[in-house]
């Protein structure tokens, strides 16, 4: 849960997942126990590489709200993330970084970077 909280009712068992928790429910199974969504991007010039089954997810935008996304990719290995922003046109652009586990969780999205994309190279 990103934003505020839900309640998740299975086999009459409910458990409240506030922001910033998960919980799992398999087939005719009870809720489990609410944990910690996996922990977020906070550095995304310095990305550890991914485990399996890992993968980045990277939006890239025009706007710091992210409502004019050019970019939206699930990237595998972490050096893919300066292919993308290579392969911009010149301008300037906004992107942000979270991680998708292997269990299917995303993590809350990093605090965005703003860089210019010049003609040959990016900088942040």
């Amino acid at each position: 849960m990103h934003e505020g909280s839900v309640e998740v009712t299975a086999k009459n068992k409910t458990v409240t997942v506030k922001e910033g928790f998960k919980t799992e429910v398999k087939f005719g199974q009870m809720p489990l126990t609410p944990s910690p969504l996996p922990e977020g991007v906070n550095d995304f010039t310095k990305l550890r590489e991914l485990k399996k089954g890992e993968k980045y997810h990277l939006q890239i935008a025009l706007d710091k709200e992210f409502g004019r996304i050019i970019a939206d990719k699930y990237l595998k290995k972490r050096s893919e993330v300066e292919d993308v922003r290579t392969n911009l046109p010149p301008g300037g652009y906004y992107l942000r970084i979270s991680l998708f586990t292997k269990d299917g969780f995303e993590s809350r999205w990093s605090d965005f970077y703003y860089f210019v994309r010049e003609i040959g190279r990016a900088h942040v």
